[in-house]
């Protein structure tokens, strides 16, 4: 029996608390789906928090990351794309990090992957809307609280102040306020893997995921 060690270096706390268990739940359910749940018996998600300069790229503070993940299976980048396609997020915020710990060697976690939403992270939490308004203790419908469909999600500009939009009008039906900061955590653990399957960017994810845990043998390529 192994445990799968992975590495997340994410852009903010609250990011890590969506994703870690996200990622976790991900990884677990490809071991499984490929026959591999028995042989690794748990999948840990290490946060990688390297001590960086504020002046620092992002290529040096990926550099950094996989550095601090040396040991790990592999690390993953958490990069939002801030925009309708995870193109330019990839190209100016991911690829120069990985030519840095490409010429770095053995030194540092060789095998890194970015996990890129699109818009902001926030439009994952987004993606279960009856998982976001159990969290949020609503009583009101989806579509009083203006929750977008899934086909919306990815083109929706600004996902962070539409979640802040509904966080405020169900805040108005409850008797106790919550906030954003309030939700990844929770939304993390219970959001439906199937819900985030609508999504392109969790589509990218899993296909990098599962090809680099092809890669190290840790499952096999169905043929």
């Amino acid at each position: 029996m192994s445990k799968l060690v992975l590495g997340l270096y994410v852009e903010g706390s609250t990011d890590r608390r969506f994703l870690q268990p996200i990622i976790e739940r991900i990884a677990t359910e490809i071991l499984v789906k490929n026959n591999r749940g028995d042989a690794w018996d748990d999948t840990i998600i290490l946060p990688i928090e390297p001590i960086v300069r504020k002046r620092e790229s992002q290529a040096q503070k990926i550099l950094a990351a996989a550095t601090e993940a040396c040991g790990c299976y592999l690390l993953i980048i958490h990069a939002d794309a801030n925009g309708p396609t995870a193109a330019e997020a990839r190209k100016n915020r991911f690829n120069p990090g990985l030519e840095l710990v490409r010429q770095a060697g053995g030194r540092v976690c060789q095998d890194i992957l970015p996990i890129i939403p699109i818009q902001e992270i926030e439009a994952w939490l987004l993606a279960d809307k009856e998982a976001l308004l159990k969290v949020l203790d609503a009583n009101k419908n989806m579509s009083e609280l203006g929750i977008p469909s899934i086909r919306k999600i990815e083109s929706t500009a600004q996902p962070k102040e539409r979640l802040e939009d509904i966080i405020r009008i169900a805040n108005q039906f409850r008797r106790y306020h919550i906030d954003r900061d309030d939700l990844y955590e929770p939304l993390g653990e219970t959001i439906r893997l199937e819900k985030l399957a609508g999504l392109s960017a969790y589509q990218q994810f899993i296909s990098d995921l599962t090809d680099t845990l092809i890669n190290l043998g840790i499952i096999l390529r169905v043929h």
